[in-house]
């Protein structure tokens, strides 16, 4: 795609994330009313299955620590950082098991509200494209946007 407006392009990273909780289907879906483009990150399950997610690990941003069912999955990795890290990895867990969670916001920054926190789960790409696509076609702005990935 070529860009020939004279105005910079916005990009929402991970959606409407000063909102809502990152790489939701919501954060990204409100993202489109404002931003050309919404960045996202993908992430490949147990099961190879695409979901939607930042992070590596789970405990940052999800509740997996309050379900005691996976309490024995824990073990010590490196993130994507090169940092030792003891806790849940995705590659780990399988769609089905990623489907109990819930995500919450990012601690920091603390500006961004919590009313929000434990609402929405992980999606995966392939829901999230058909979210965004019906969304797509009740748009009346007229306005054409897309994902970054």
């Amino acid at each position: 795609m070529t860009h020939q407006s004279a105005r910079p392009l916005v990009i929402a990273h991970r959606g409407l994330c000063s909102i809502l909780p990152e790489n939701t289907v919501e954060a990204v879906l409100s993202s489109m009313e404002c931003a050309d483009f919404a960045e996202l990150d993908v992430m490949l399950t147990k099961d190879e299955r695409v979901v939607v997610f930042h992070d590596d690990y789970l405990s940052e941003l999800t509740n997996i620590d309050s379900l005691e069912q996976f309490a024995e999955r824990k073990r010590i990795d490196h993130d994507d950082d090169g940092k030792e890290r003891n806790d849940f990895w995705v590659e780990d867990f399988t769609l089905q098991e990623l489907e109990l969670l819930r995500v919450r916001q990012r601690i920091k920054p603390t500006k961004r509200p919590n009313i929000w926190n434990w609402k929405f789960g992980i999606p995966t790409l392939d829901e999230l494209l058909d979210r965004l696509i019906e969304y797509k076609k009740s748009m009346v702005n007229g306005r054409t946007s897309g994902l970054m990935i």
